[in-house]
């Protein structure tokens, strides 16, 4: 496990990790919205963990920017884990329609034939619902 430098602007006490990540998602998700359940040893284990700033506290006028650390909690599908589902479910299904086609029809060329079709057409959705997804404008 990697420390802290002597001369780093932060500290944290991190440990080897049970699980990846760290800190799980809906464990920290979960304090974050209920807060009264703040109240174990474990949580402090766990806040040990996060960066947490050295020397003054931060002020501002409210005006200006000023760079700060924290924690950004993204919110919604997660989308790798979406595309492999439906990847997976679309090939398999596909590969157990034309093994099943083959065998009760016995025509091995039009069972992957239209497998191949429904993997194109899932191809041409996928690429359109990609595009036509929401685009992140950063101001």
């Amino acid at each position: 496990m990697i420390q802290p430098a002597p001369d780093a602007q932060y500290h944290c006490i991190p440990r080897d990790p049970q699980l990846r990540p760290p800190i799980g998602t809906n464990y920290l998700t979960h304090y974050f919205q209920n807060p009264n359940c703040i109240k174990s040893e474990n949580l402090v284990c766990t806040l040990n963990q996060v960066p947490k700033r050295l020397g003054q506290c931060m002020t501002t006028s409210g005006g200006q920017r000023i760079e700060a650390w924290g924690m950004e909690f993204e919110e919604g599908w997660d989308q790798g884990r979406l595309r492999n589902a439906i990847f997976g479910i679309v090939v398999i299904g596909c590969l157990v329609f034309a093994i099943l086609w083959s065998v009760f029809l016995k025509d091995l060329q039009s069972a992957f034939s239209v497998s191949t079709f429904f993997v194109a057409v899932l191809a041409i959705i996928s690429g359109y619902i990609a595009s036509a997804g929401p685009r992140i404008v950063h101001k």
